[in-house]
């Protein structure tokens, strides 16, 4: 579901630097009203959409292919028990960062 909202984000977000109407980019990616997005937005990316768009560009997303062998995701769960079975479960685990503009990747993880 995490997935899912932060696709509909970045292709909003897309959408509005493209001079797309805020509320229209809103709505067209099934959020109810605005606001619902600007939480959604301020949540997933820890600023407003509009802070986004004046320090960051808004690239177009793309789609990843799961069945690609170098393009998939990873629950922390999953890290988790693989962990334990290389007899490394007090490894720490992080987020991952995008160089350049700070925003985190919760999905993807790496160890330290």
């Amino acid at each position: 579901m995490q997935y899912i909202t932060r696709c509909k984000l970045l292709n909003a977000i897309y959408e509005i630097s493209c001079d797309g109407a805020m509320i229209d980019a809103a709505l067209a990616y099934g959020f109810d009203t605005y606001a619902g997005f600007y939480k959604a937005f301020k949540r997933e990316f820890h600023i407003s959409p509009s802070r986004f768009l004046k320090k960051y560009q808004a690239k177009k997303p793309y789609r990843i292919n799961l069945f690609k062998e170098d393009d998939f995701m990873i629950t922390q769960q999953a890290v988790i028990e693989a962990l334990k079975q290389w007899n490394m479960e007090k490894e720490k685990i992080t987020d991952v960062y995008y160089e350049g503009t700070g925003i985190v990747m919760n999905m993807y993880l790496m160890l330290v």
